[in-house]
């Protein structure tokens, strides 16, 4: 046999060497993936970034991917309508299948609460332009007859019960002199005493200390609860106005409890010294 003709078997082994090679891994792909066309899998929802605690899930932040049954989470979402715009209990990373026990709508959250389940977090239950205020029981002031809030002392505040503000303020004429002003601060007071019902109908969404996550209350004294409302930010701005002058000395706040079959707001006047001098008689005559 010449060189030459040698040199062409080698070739052709080589290449006869090659194609069975060839021809056994395509049978072992092809074997490989029968078999797994043959485990069952689903099509679910997965975050294609990071979704922070409350995030709100929108349609750029998730996409779809198959999962083998056997790895499968409880509950997963398969969707993307069933993810988009709902909001997340709790961190979810990139890659992390969406389940319906890490994400949660609006409408689940007010339907949990009519059945007396908490929320995830006290923000998921406010409307778009809700917020929510929290104002002390024992609000701190010098003016006569600033104390705690007798409500929340006799535990007679619940949440979900509608409250109004009683507030009282010592208004005096601009045109007063410094001595006058001092004069009547410590020798007749009454005559200038104002008393209204500044807020009307405010929601008690929560009385005391908030649940965590495990569903139970921290630890408080009795004088030290707290009255969260659900306001508007106008209201909410007022409400801190009213605490801020209740703690430099020039207003006294009281609350009281209005019925539930009653949601009407009225308009008010300030009852006056001279009210209760016609009505009553008291204090004599000016």
């Amino acid at each position: 046999m010449s060189r030459k003709q040698a040199g062409s078997l080698l070739i052709g082994v080589g290449v006869l060497m090659a194609l069975v090679v060839a021809g056994l891994v395509y049978l072992q792909l092809k074997a490989a993936e029968e078999r797994l066309t043959q485990v069952p899998a689903t099509r679910v929802i997965v975050a294609r970034q990071d979704i922070p605690e409350q995030g709100q899930i929108t349609a750029a932040a998730i996409g779809s991917a198959t999962i083998s049954n056997e790895v499968l989470p409880a509950r997963p979402i398969t969707t993307e309508a069933n993810a988009v715009g709902k909001y997340a209990r709790q961190r979810i990373y990139r890659g992390d299948i969406l389940t319906e026990d890490r994400v949660v709508s609006l409408d689940q959250i007010r339907r949990d609460l009519a059945v007396g389940r908490p929320a995830p977090a006290p923000s998921l239950v406010l409307d778009r332009d809700q917020v929510m205020f929290v104002l002390p029981s024992r609000l701190a002031g010098q003016f006569a007859g600033q104390n705690a809030n007798l409500l929340t002392a006799v535990d007679a505040v619940r949440p979900g019960d509608y409250v109004d503000i009683l507030v009282t303020t010592l208004e005096l004429p601009d045109t007063m002199s410094q001595e006058q002003r001092e004069e009547i601060r410590q020798h007749r007071p009454w005559d200038y005493l104002r008393t209204r019902v500044m807020f009307q109908n405010l929601r008690v969404y929560n009385v005391g200390q908030f649940a965590g996550p495990d569903n139970e209350k921290g630890q408080q004294r009795t004088d030290d609860k707290y009255l969260t409302f659900i306001v508007d930010r106008e209201t909410a701005l007022q409400l801190k106005w009213l605490k801020d002058i209740v703690a430099l000395g020039q207003a006294n706040v009281d609350f009281v409890l209005r019925s539930p079959s009653n949601p009407e707001v009225a308009p008010s006047e300030p009852l006056t010294v001279q009210d209760i001098r016609q009505r009553y008689g008291l204090y004599g005559r000016q």
